[in-house]
């Protein structure tokens, strides 16, 4: 099933392999990191609603599908030219944008822009994989 010149079943797996690595990064691997560069505590997220995480994949969606428009052009990749596009798209976009926090927050977080940037660097580049495979 294509729209918009994508393969949507490429789309939405890439999305859930980039959402699943989500929870794993934030909520496991670097959640001390990420919550004491923001400053949270574990208290802030008492009684927070689950709702929210819908939003987490509905941006994990429309990021995988962005994603493989703009690796499209000119033609789907294959992998390795896959991962070099969205590595070009991540540092072009993804780095800078993590960037604005390091400069604009009040904390200047190194580890934060790790952890932030990193997530975007490995989820862009596990979509693009995905979404070429199954182009």
């Amino acid at each position: 099933m294509r729209f918009m010149g994508v393969n949507l079943i490429g789309v939405i797996a890439g999305a859930v392999v980039f959402w699943l690595l989500g929870a794993l990064w934030y909520g496991v691997l670097f959640v001390d990191p990420w919550m004491s560069g923001h400053r949270f505590t574990a208290d802030q997220f008492e009684g927070a609603s689950p709702a929210w995480m819908l939003l987490g994949a509905i941006i994990s969606l429309l990021t995988a599908f962005f994603l493989a428009r703009v690796m499209s052009w000119g033609g789907m990749p294959d992998v390795p030219g896959a991962i070099v596009k969205a590595l070009t798209i991540w540092l072009g976009f993804g780095l800078t944008a993590a960037l604005y926090t390091l400069a604009y927050s009040p904390y200047h977080s190194v580890p934060l822009l790790l952890v932030e940037g990193g997530y975007t660097l490995f989820g862009w580049l596990l979509a693009a994989a995905i979404i070429s495979i199954l182009r």
